[in-house]
């Protein structure tokens, strides 16, 4: 059994469907750093963004510190899920979190 969506249930995915397919890709976009390589990665980004509405908000978390993205390597957690990352984008690969700042903080 394949994990390939169909084009008709593809036709019909949910926008967090799009997203959790759409993340991976982005991160395969960037350099060992977590640097991106390409105009395609911001495009994904505004693309992930539109369709993540009502997207779970979340922050990088290491040794009581909150760090911003920065596709830096930092190895943090996410305070949203718990899975430890070495790099800090600006959504969990893990669970999709948001981890860009909020307006206003």
């Amino acid at each position: 059994m394949s994990d390939m969506m169909t084009q008709k249930e593809t036709m019909n995915m949910s926008n967090e469907q799009a997203v959790q397919i759409l993340i991976p890709m982005r991160n395969m976009m960037c350099d060992q750093n977590g640097c991106p390589i390409s105009d395609a990665v911001f495009a994904l980004d505004k693309a992930i963004e539109a369709l993540s509405a009502d997207r779970p908000q979340g922050e990088w978390v290491s040794e009581g510190r909150v760090y911003p993205p920065t596709n830096a390597y930092h190895s943090a957690y996410c305070s949203h899920c718990g899975e430890w990352s070495e790099y800090l984008t600006d959504y969990c690969g893990n669970c999709g979190a948001d981890m860009r700042e909020r307006e206003g903080e």
